[in-house]
């Protein structure tokens, strides 16, 4: 739903005339509390600036029949791909079809484990979850109910 101005001016309104009392019980100048109210204001008029020129995408992203899928997809084909796992002859051939020469070359370092996570989330699509442990450790649920912990590298960019 989008930006509904005359609500949320009035509610904002309302929070500000408790919150200008508030700042004057407290004993601050009106200069400062001006300034404040000038800041709220520009960050609701963004608010709203944003409201109106975004639009969500649905939750599921694609359905599995052409009519299950959200009027976006119609309306903007570019939005959906079509990827079948049968159109390549080995597990990892699809990092080939990355037109991305630098992400092609991050891939080819990954281990054989990173390579066969990164496989089952972006191919499979069996991931039904991933937890962060603690800095160093994902823990990545499958659907078939499988879990597995990932200890995840520190990879800083190179400074240039």
């Amino acid at each position: 739903m989008g930006f509904n101005y005359a609500k949320e001016k009035k509610k904002f309104d309302k929070e500000w005339k408790k919150l200008q009392k508030e700042c004057e019980d407290a004993g601050m100048s009106p200069e400062a509390i001006n300034a404040m109210h000038t800041y709220d204001w520009e960050a609701f008029l963004s608010r709203r600036t944003y409201s109106n020129h975004t639009q969500t995408l649905p939750e599921c992203l694609s359905g599995n029949q052409e009519d299950d899928r959200s009027t976006l997809f119609h309306k903007y084909p570019l939005l959906s791909v079509s990827f079948d796992i049968d159109d390549f002859p080995g597990r990892y051939s699809w990092i080939a079809t990355i037109s991305d020469a630098h992400l092609t070359e991050k891939l080819a370092l990954l281990s054989s484990e990173d390579l066969e996570l990164l496989t089952f989330l972006m191919v499979y699509q069996t991931v039904s979850s991933i937890k962060v442990l603690d800095k160093e450790r994902l823990a990545v649920r499958f659907k078939d109910g499988t879990e597995i912990e990932q200890e995840v590298i520190n990879m800083r960019r190179a400074s240039a």
